[in-house]
Protein backbone atom coordinates (compact mmCIF):
# COMPACT_ATOMS: atom_id res chain seq x y z
CA UNK A 1 0.00 0.00 0.00
CA UNK A 2 2.67 2.26 0.61
CA UNK A 3 3.67 2.29 -3.00
CA UNK A 4 -0.03 3.33 -4.18
CA UNK A 5 -0.15 6.10 -1.51
CA UNK A 6 3.32 7.54 -2.74
CA UNK A 7 2.38 7.16 -6.42
CA UNK A 8 -0.97 9.28 -5.47
CA UNK A 9 0.24 11.78 -3.16
CA UNK A 10 3.86 12.64 -4.49
CA UNK A 11 3.82 11.14 -8.51
CA UNK A 12 0.41 12.37 -9.53
CA UNK A 13 -0.13 15.66 -7.62
CA UNK A 14 2.35 18.40 -8.39
CA UNK A 15 3.91 19.85 -5.07
CA UNK A 16 4.35 23.05 -3.89
CA UNK A 17 7.45 24.91 -4.05
CA UNK A 18 8.35 24.14 -0.13
CA UNK A 19 7.49 20.46 -0.41
CA UNK A 20 9.68 19.29 -3.29
CA UNK A 21 12.22 17.78 -0.68
CA UNK A 22 10.27 15.62 1.09
CA UNK A 23 9.85 13.77 -2.26
CA UNK A 24 13.43 12.52 -1.59
CA UNK A 25 11.92 11.29 2.22
CA UNK A 26 8.66 9.76 0.95
CA UNK A 27 10.92 7.86 -1.55
CA UNK A 28 13.03 6.09 0.95
CA UNK A 29 9.93 5.49 2.60
CA UNK A 30 8.13 3.86 -0.06
CA UNK A 31 11.32 1.59 -0.56
CA UNK A 32 11.39 0.48 2.82
CA UNK A 33 7.15 -0.35 2.90
CA UNK A 34 7.25 1.89 5.97
CA UNK A 35 3.48 3.62 5.67
CA UNK A 36 3.43 4.65 9.34
CA UNK A 37 6.37 7.16 8.06
CA UNK A 38 4.94 7.69 4.73
CA UNK A 39 1.53 8.86 6.09
CA UNK A 40 3.26 10.85 9.34
CA UNK A 41 5.01 12.74 6.37
CA UNK A 42 2.19 14.03 4.63
CA UNK A 43 0.29 14.93 8.26
CA UNK A 44 3.56 17.11 8.82
CA UNK A 45 3.26 18.67 4.86
CA UNK A 46 0.24 20.32 6.26
CA UNK A 47 -4.03 19.87 6.59
CA UNK A 48 -4.69 19.61 2.76
CA UNK A 49 -2.24 16.96 2.35
CA UNK A 50 -3.39 15.27 5.54
CA UNK A 51 -7.30 15.09 4.04
CA UNK A 52 -5.78 14.08 0.33
CA UNK A 53 -4.20 10.77 1.99
CA UNK A 54 -7.18 9.95 4.06
CA UNK A 55 -9.51 10.60 0.92
CA UNK A 56 -6.91 8.39 -0.91
CA UNK A 57 -7.07 5.73 1.88
CA UNK A 58 -10.92 6.28 1.77
CA UNK A 59 -11.55 5.60 -2.15
CA UNK A 60 -9.26 2.99 -1.94
CA UNK A 61 -10.78 0.93 0.65
CA UNK A 62 -14.34 1.41 0.64
CA UNK A 63 -17.17 -0.68 -0.93
CA UNK A 64 -15.30 -3.70 -0.91
CA UNK A 65 -16.78 -6.82 -2.16
CA UNK A 66 -16.15 -10.41 -3.81
CA UNK A 67 -17.27 -12.98 -5.86
CA UNK A 68 -20.14 -15.12 -4.88
CA UNK A 69 -18.59 -18.49 -3.34
CA UNK A 70 -15.11 -16.52 -2.75
CA UNK A 71 -13.83 -18.50 0.22
CA UNK A 72 -14.43 -14.96 2.48
CA UNK A 73 -17.94 -15.71 2.93
CA UNK A 74 -16.59 -18.97 5.33
CA UNK A 75 -16.23 -16.12 7.11
CA UNK A 76 -20.03 -15.97 8.16
CA UNK A 77 -20.45 -19.68 8.96
CA UNK A 78 -19.27 -19.99 12.15
CA UNK A 79 -20.50 -17.92 15.30
CA UNK A 80 -17.84 -15.92 16.25
CA UNK A 81 -17.84 -13.64 19.92
CA UNK A 82 -15.85 -10.85 18.57
CA UNK A 83 -13.72 -10.21 15.28
CA UNK A 84 -10.78 -7.25 15.75
CA UNK A 85 -9.82 -5.99 12.99
CA UNK A 86 -6.77 -3.57 12.20
CA UNK A 87 -8.00 -3.22 8.45
CA UNK A 88 -10.32 0.00 7.56
CA UNK A 89 -12.18 -1.52 5.02
CA UNK A 90 -15.58 -3.11 4.84
CA UNK A 91 -15.21 -6.58 3.26
CA UNK A 92 -16.24 -8.13 6.19
CA UNK A 93 -19.66 -5.92 6.56
CA UNK A 94 -20.05 -6.84 3.07
CA UNK A 95 -19.86 -10.77 3.22
CA UNK A 96 -22.33 -10.45 6.42
CA UNK A 97 -24.41 -8.32 4.61
CA UNK A 98 -24.74 -10.38 1.49
CA UNK A 99 -25.71 -13.70 3.45
CA UNK A 100 -28.31 -11.61 5.98
CA UNK A 101 -26.38 -12.26 8.67
CA UNK A 102 -26.80 -9.77 11.38
CA UNK A 103 -23.10 -8.18 12.78
CA UNK A 104 -23.16 -5.27 15.59
CA UNK A 105 -19.79 -2.67 14.52
CA UNK A 106 -17.55 -0.94 16.26
CA UNK A 107 -16.09 2.07 15.20
CA UNK A 108 -15.74 5.85 16.09
CA UNK A 109 -19.23 6.37 15.67
CA UNK A 110 -20.82 3.30 16.96
CA UNK A 111 -19.88 1.32 19.97
CA UNK A 112 -23.05 -0.91 21.09
CA UNK A 113 -21.53 -1.87 24.68
CA UNK A 114 -25.30 -3.04 25.03
CA UNK A 115 -24.86 -6.37 22.65
CA UNK A 116 -26.04 -9.74 24.07
CA UNK A 117 -23.74 -11.62 22.04
CA UNK A 118 -26.12 -13.00 19.95
CA UNK A 119 -25.08 -11.05 17.35
CA UNK A 120 -20.78 -11.35 16.25
CA UNK A 121 -19.24 -8.09 17.40
CA UNK A 122 -16.69 -6.27 14.34
CA UNK A 123 -14.44 -4.00 16.34
CA UNK A 124 -12.58 -1.28 13.80
CA UNK A 125 -9.66 -0.73 15.75
CA UNK A 126 -7.78 1.57 13.70
CA UNK A 127 -10.87 3.15 11.98
CA UNK A 128 -13.16 2.87 9.43
CA UNK A 129 -13.97 4.06 5.87
CA UNK A 130 -18.21 3.86 7.05
CA UNK A 131 -16.54 6.52 9.80
CA UNK A 132 -14.29 8.47 8.12
CA UNK A 133 -15.02 11.66 9.05
CA UNK A 134 -13.37 10.25 12.75
CA UNK A 135 -9.72 9.53 11.22
CA UNK A 136 -7.49 6.63 10.84
CA UNK A 137 -4.57 5.27 12.56
CA UNK A 138 -1.54 5.61 10.23
CA UNK A 139 0.92 7.68 11.32
CA UNK A 140 3.04 8.47 14.60
CA UNK A 141 0.62 11.00 16.17
CA UNK A 142 -2.51 8.38 15.31
CA UNK A 143 -0.85 5.35 16.74
CA UNK A 144 0.48 7.32 19.65
CA UNK A 145 -3.67 8.63 20.64
CA UNK A 146 -4.83 5.05 19.91
CA UNK A 147 -1.57 3.71 22.24
CA UNK A 148 -3.51 5.24 25.83
CA UNK A 149 -4.90 3.00 27.90
CA UNK A 150 -8.02 5.02 27.91
CA UNK A 151 -8.77 4.21 24.31
CA UNK A 152 -11.77 1.60 24.27
CA UNK A 153 -11.35 -0.47 21.19
CA UNK A 154 -7.65 -1.25 22.32
CA UNK A 155 -8.65 -2.13 26.07
CA UNK A 156 -11.65 -4.30 25.03
CA UNK A 157 -8.86 -5.99 22.98
CA UNK A 158 -7.00 -6.26 25.97
CA UNK A 159 -10.11 -7.90 27.49
CA UNK A 160 -10.85 -10.84 25.71
CA UNK A 161 -6.96 -11.55 25.24
CA UNK A 162 -6.87 -12.14 29.13
CA UNK A 163 -10.56 -13.48 28.92
CA UNK A 164 -10.03 -16.51 26.42
CA UNK A 165 -8.62 -18.23 23.58
CA UNK A 166 -8.06 -16.36 20.52
CA UNK A 167 -6.92 -16.53 16.80
CA UNK A 168 -4.64 -14.19 15.14
CA UNK A 169 -5.49 -14.21 11.11
CA UNK A 170 -2.08 -12.94 8.72
CA UNK A 171 -0.91 -10.83 11.62
CA UNK A 172 2.69 -11.01 13.53
CA UNK A 173 2.26 -7.81 15.28
CA UNK A 174 4.24 -5.60 13.33
CA UNK A 175 1.58 -3.21 14.94
CA UNK A 176 3.15 -2.77 18.01
CA UNK A 177 0.02 -1.07 19.62
CA UNK A 178 -1.53 -4.69 20.12
CA UNK A 179 1.82 -6.45 21.34
CA UNK A 180 1.60 -3.41 23.73
CA UNK A 181 -1.47 -3.83 25.23
CA UNK A 182 -0.83 -7.85 25.95
CA UNK A 183 2.29 -6.86 27.48
CA UNK A 184 0.95 -4.07 29.43
CA UNK A 185 -2.19 -6.82 30.71
CA UNK A 186 0.68 -9.01 31.44
CA UNK A 187 3.30 -6.63 33.86
CA UNK A 188 0.12 -5.40 35.97
CA UNK A 189 -0.45 -9.24 36.98
CA UNK A 190 -3.31 -10.84 34.76
CA UNK A 191 -2.76 -14.70 33.73
CA UNK A 192 -3.35 -15.94 30.30
CA UNK A 193 -1.74 -18.91 30.77
CA UNK A 194 -5.17 -20.56 30.81
CA UNK A 195 -6.18 -19.86 27.34
CA UNK A 196 -4.79 -20.91 24.05
CA UNK A 197 -3.66 -18.37 21.34
CA UNK A 198 -3.60 -19.41 17.49
CA UNK A 199 -1.14 -17.05 14.66
CA UNK A 200 -2.65 -18.12 11.42
CA UNK A 201 -0.20 -16.85 9.21
CA UNK A 202 2.18 -18.60 6.28
CA UNK A 203 5.86 -17.64 7.33
CA UNK A 204 7.14 -15.77 10.86
CA UNK A 205 9.50 -13.25 9.74
CA UNK A 206 9.72 -12.01 13.47
CA UNK A 207 12.60 -13.19 15.01
CA UNK A 208 11.30 -12.41 18.60
CA UNK A 209 7.97 -13.28 18.13
CA UNK A 210 9.17 -16.86 16.81
CA UNK A 211 10.92 -17.37 19.97
CA UNK A 212 8.29 -16.16 22.48
CA UNK A 213 6.03 -18.87 20.23
CA UNK A 214 8.17 -21.59 21.09
CA UNK A 215 8.85 -20.73 24.69
CA UNK A 216 4.85 -20.63 24.81
CA UNK A 217 3.46 -23.76 25.91
CA UNK A 218 -0.38 -22.42 24.97
CA UNK A 219 0.50 -20.41 22.13
CA UNK A 220 0.46 -22.13 18.45
CA UNK A 221 2.01 -21.03 15.37
CA UNK A 222 -0.60 -22.27 12.08
CA UNK A 223 1.34 -22.56 8.64
CA UNK A 224 -1.70 -21.25 6.53
CA UNK A 225 -2.45 -18.28 4.81
CA UNK A 226 -6.34 -16.78 5.77
CA UNK A 227 -7.35 -18.85 2.40
CA UNK A 228 -6.44 -22.38 4.07
CA UNK A 229 -7.86 -21.24 7.63
CA UNK A 230 -10.90 -20.37 6.40
CA UNK A 231 -11.37 -23.33 3.77
CA UNK A 232 -10.76 -25.50 7.02
CA UNK A 233 -13.03 -23.53 8.94
CA UNK A 234 -15.75 -24.75 6.11
CA UNK A 235 -14.84 -28.09 5.84
CA UNK A 236 -13.95 -29.40 9.09
CA UNK A 237 -16.04 -26.75 11.83
CA UNK A 238 -18.59 -24.66 10.05
CA UNK A 239 -22.40 -25.61 10.42
CA UNK A 240 -23.77 -28.17 7.49
CA UNK A 241 -26.26 -25.93 5.51
CA UNK A 242 -27.97 -29.24 3.95
CA UNK A 243 -28.10 -30.51 7.12
CA UNK A 244 -29.50 -27.07 8.14
CA UNK A 245 -32.29 -27.16 5.03
CA UNK A 246 -32.94 -30.50 6.19
CA UNK A 247 -34.18 -30.36 9.79
CA UNK A 248 -35.83 -26.94 8.39
CA UNK A 249 -38.21 -29.57 6.31
CA UNK A 250 -38.78 -31.62 9.15
CA UNK A 251 -39.83 -28.38 11.29
CA UNK A 252 -37.16 -27.76 13.23
CA UNK A 253 -36.78 -24.16 14.29
CA UNK A 254 -33.81 -21.97 14.36
CA UNK A 255 -33.58 -19.14 17.16
CA UNK A 256 -31.09 -17.06 14.81
CA UNK A 257 -34.19 -16.75 12.10
CA UNK A 258 -36.07 -16.72 14.74
CA UNK A 259 -34.68 -13.33 15.85
CA UNK A 260 -34.53 -12.16 12.48
CA UNK A 261 -38.62 -12.60 12.29
CA UNK A 262 -39.18 -9.96 15.33
CA UNK A 263 -40.78 -7.23 13.78
CA UNK A 264 -40.42 -3.72 14.94
CA UNK A 265 -42.15 -2.56 18.13
CA UNK A 266 -44.16 -6.18 18.54
CA UNK A 267 -47.19 -5.91 20.23
CA UNK A 268 -47.45 -10.09 21.83
CA UNK A 269 -50.71 -11.77 22.55
CA UNK A 270 -48.82 -13.70 25.03
CA UNK A 271 -51.61 -12.28 27.36
CA UNK A 272 -54.48 -12.59 25.98
CA UNK A 273 -54.17 -16.66 26.48
CA UNK A 274 -52.18 -17.22 22.94
CA UNK A 275 -49.24 -19.90 22.50
CA UNK A 276 -45.94 -18.48 23.05
CA UNK A 277 -43.92 -17.22 20.18
CA UNK A 278 -40.16 -16.90 20.17
CA UNK A 279 -40.50 -12.96 19.45
CA UNK A 280 -42.12 -13.36 23.09
CA UNK A 281 -39.01 -14.50 24.45
CA UNK A 282 -37.05 -12.41 22.43
CA UNK A 283 -38.40 -9.16 23.29
CA UNK A 284 -39.23 -9.83 26.98
CA UNK A 285 -42.73 -10.50 27.21
CA UNK A 286 -42.35 -13.28 29.40
CA UNK A 287 -42.55 -13.49 33.06
CA UNK A 288 -39.38 -14.84 34.09
CA UNK A 289 -39.74 -18.31 36.39
CA UNK A 290 -37.51 -18.21 39.70
CA UNK A 291 -35.96 -21.26 39.79
CA UNK A 292 -35.15 -20.86 35.72
CA UNK A 293 -31.62 -19.44 35.94
CA UNK A 294 -30.26 -22.49 38.53
CA UNK A 295 -32.13 -24.91 36.04
CA UNK A 296 -29.57 -23.11 33.18
CA UNK A 297 -26.83 -23.38 35.28
CA UNK A 298 -27.24 -26.72 35.80
CA UNK A 299 -27.25 -27.96 32.13
CA UNK A 300 -24.13 -25.58 32.03
CA UNK A 301 -22.09 -27.34 34.17
CA UNK A 302 -23.02 -31.00 33.40
CA UNK A 303 -21.08 -30.41 30.00
CA UNK A 304 -22.27 -33.51 27.90
CA UNK A 305 -25.21 -34.26 26.45
CA UNK A 306 -28.60 -34.53 28.33
CA UNK A 307 -32.21 -34.60 27.97
CA UNK A 308 -34.02 -31.66 30.29
CA UNK A 309 -37.60 -32.48 30.61
CA UNK A 310 -40.02 -29.65 31.67
CA UNK A 311 -43.08 -31.50 33.23
CA UNK A 312 -46.62 -29.66 34.98
CA UNK A 313 -50.35 -28.91 34.68
CA UNK A 314 -51.10 -27.12 31.33
CA UNK A 315 -51.08 -23.12 31.07
CA UNK A 316 -48.54 -23.06 34.15
CA UNK A 317 -45.54 -22.00 31.72
CA UNK A 318 -43.82 -24.53 30.59
CA UNK A 319 -43.27 -23.92 26.68
CA UNK A 320 -42.36 -19.80 28.11
CA UNK A 321 -39.28 -21.84 30.38
CA UNK A 322 -38.25 -23.78 27.17
CA UNK A 323 -38.29 -20.76 25.04
CA UNK A 324 -36.37 -18.41 27.75
CA UNK A 325 -33.71 -21.20 28.27
CA UNK A 326 -32.96 -21.38 24.47
CA UNK A 327 -33.16 -18.04 24.25
CA UNK A 328 -31.03 -17.15 27.04
CA UNK A 329 -28.21 -19.57 26.23
CA UNK A 330 -28.27 -18.43 22.99
CA UNK A 331 -27.87 -14.79 23.56
CA UNK A 332 -24.79 -15.77 26.62
CA UNK A 333 -22.93 -17.07 23.11
CA UNK A 334 -24.24 -20.56 23.35
CA UNK A 335 -24.36 -22.46 20.12
CA UNK A 336 -25.59 -25.61 18.77
CA UNK A 337 -23.00 -28.08 17.05
CA UNK A 338 -24.86 -30.17 13.60
CA UNK A 339 -22.68 -32.79 12.56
Amino acid sequence: MAECLYEHCFVKRKLLKELQDDIFYAKEYMKGQNLKKLCSLLREEGSERLELRDNYLHDLFANRSVEDGDFHFYLTEYKWNKIYTLNIDDLVEYVFGKRSIELNVWNNDHDDRGNDKSRTTLVKLHGCVNNHQNGYVFDDLEYTAFMTLSNCFLRDFGNSVIEGDMIFVGTEFQEQDLWSIIERYKSDGFDISGNNYFFITPSINDGVLKRWIERQSNVFWVNWNTKQFLEFMHNEISIDMQLITELKEKRCIFLDDAKKEVVPYYQSDLYLGNETRYADIFEDWDIEYPGLKSLVNKVIEVKRNIVVALYGKSYVGKSCCAKRMLVDLRNDGYVWSLK
